[in-house]
């Protein structure tokens, strides 16, 4: 039976790749339209056994396509070249730009119920309308929120163009239970990447946190070292613990600030063609202490950072070894505003490594331990700088 299993799914599999190709060669004004039946019979005949056999109904043409592109990339064999629909694309493009329209509210799911509860930014237009923290979200305009959709899907409809108003329909969180349609004001939110703070005993270490790499963390970087080194700062601890990526150009742009001179990161294309990133000019924090931690949620584009640092021996790495993503994808947004990430380098450190499914070992490796309230990355951090 396991075997049957099996057979089935690497049929379904390869249909579906099949399937794929031929569009591809259709696009391409390359292949006949009767090759569909002539050279791929199964195609059709695995269609025709599911609309005749399956319980469920057939998937609508638009899902059907979408679920053929994701047999596709998968069968590809690279995590990372994945297929995200629209709204989880439009949900990326936001995150990467470091900015969207909405209303001003985390949501979570309630365990109990499996409903949608707000929970306001202070000042934000939701709390100004009148939402109170864990009131539970009904209804976006016309949409009612059900528990099929997922987090992001709501989160996609709370969105939109600024300026736009949107209609929610929540329920009180306390007796005695009012309903209300609030209408509310769509503003610009900043999603910060960048947080930093002097170490609150001591006083001349500068905390750098970056929790991923978007259009604006060179600028946001930038405010975060003049401030800490401002106000007294004379080391600096860049913390990329968790931090699993994003543009590539922006972590360029932030191992720069710390580096004379020297190849940043190289990009290795398909063809063997080779492209180089590389310090335009000596960075304004290139004398300035530095200790640099890293974890296993550290991946891609934070790892180009620190895989950088660490050759040029410009900073002690300190915390867990890495994730280990190594390449670089392109995104290309299809017509129905879905889009494909897709692997087109693989990139490797200024010393000619590749850390793709590796990572990179910290030059000072702490376990992790989770019963311990200190932070012991940063505690083995400051006792470095103190050395």
């Amino acid at each position: 039976m396991i075997q049957v299993k099996r057979r089935i799914l690497i049929l379904i599999t390869f249909l579906i790749v099949s399937a794929f190709l031929i569009l591809g060669y259709l696009v391409g004004n390359r292949f006949p339209l009767a090759a569909i039946s002539n050279n791929y019979p199964l195609v059709k005949e695995a269609r025709m056994m599911l609309e005749q056999y399956s319980y469920y109904p057939f998937p609508v043409d638009i899902e059907l396509e979408r679920g053929m592109i994701r047999g596709f990339t998968e069968a590809i064999g690279d995590p990372f070249t994945m297929y995200m629909d629209p709204v989880e694309h439009e949900l990326q493009e936001a995150n990467l730009a470091g900015e969207y329209g909405g209303i001003g509210v985390s949501l979570q799911v309630d365990g109990s119920e499996q409903r949608i509860r707000l929970y306001p930014y202070s000042g934000s237009p939701a709390a100004l309308a009148g939402v109170i923290e864990g009131d539970f979200l009904l209804q976006v305009d016309a949409a009612p929120i059900t528990s099929e959709l997922s987090l992001d899907e709501v989160t996609a409809l709370l969105h939109g163009p600024i300026p736009s108003t949107v209609v929610v329909k929540i329920e009180e969180a306390s007796p005695p239970y009012h309903r209300r349609d609030l209408v509310i004001q769509r503003e610009m939110f900043s999603i910060p990447s960048v947080q930093s703070y002097l170490h609150p005993e001591y006083i001349h270490i500068g905390v750098i946190r970056i929790t991923m790499f978007s259009d604006k963390t060179g600028d946001e970087l930038e405010s975060a070292l003049l401030d800490v080194l401002d106000r007294g700062a004379e080391d600096l601890i860049l913390d990329l613990r968790g931090n699993n990526g994003g543009i590539l150009t922006s972590a360029v742009d932030a191992a720069g600030k710390f580096l004379i001179e020297g190849v940043i990161v190289r990009e290795i294309r398909k063809h063997g063609d080779e492209k180089v990133y590389s310090v335009d000019e000596q960075g304004d924090y290139s004398d300035v202490p530095l200790v640099v931690l890293v974890d296993q949620g550290t991946a891609s584009a934070a790892e180009v950072v620190a895989a950088a640092l660490q050759d040029h021996r410009r900073a002690v790495i300190i915390g867990r070894r890495t994730y280990g993503k190594g390449s670089v994808q392109v995104v290309v947004t299809l017509s129905d505003d879905s889009s494909l990430n897709i692997t087109n380098a693989i990139w490797q450190t200024p010393a000619g490594r590749s850390i793709n499914g590796y990572g990179i070992t910290p030059d000072i490796e702490i376990p992790l331990d989770n019963s311990n309230e200190l932070d012991e990355d940063i505690e083995a951090a400051i006792e470095w700088l103190q050395q």
